[in-house]
């Protein structure tokens, strides 16, 4: 199984972006830095648990959205391949 985390600057509608391209996720606040300077972040996991053929698309597209809606220059995608179930 693969799992992504989506490191960005946090704003307030990154669940509702992230909702367009995923049915479940997990998003937490967190304090980063960048440059030198403190901002808001926020961190997306979300499990590919079904090994979705579009999968890396939708993560792509949302990364490219959150850039967007954020103005930012990049956001940190971290894959993390790990041994999961749904029980």
């Amino acid at each position: 199984m693969k799992k992504i985390r989506i490191v960005t600057e946090k704003f307030d509608n990154l669940g509702e972006i992230a909702g367009k391209f995923f049915d479940g996720f997990s998003v937490s606040e967190q304090t980063g830095y960048w440059k030198g300077n403190r901002e808001k972040s926020a961190v997306i996991e979300i499990a590919d648990i079904d090994g979705s053929p579009d999968f890396d698309i939708r993560i792509s597209a949302l990364c490219a959205e959150i850039k967007s809606v954020n103005r930012q220059e990049c956001v940190l995608v971290e894959t993390v391949h790990t041994m999961a179930e749904l029980i």
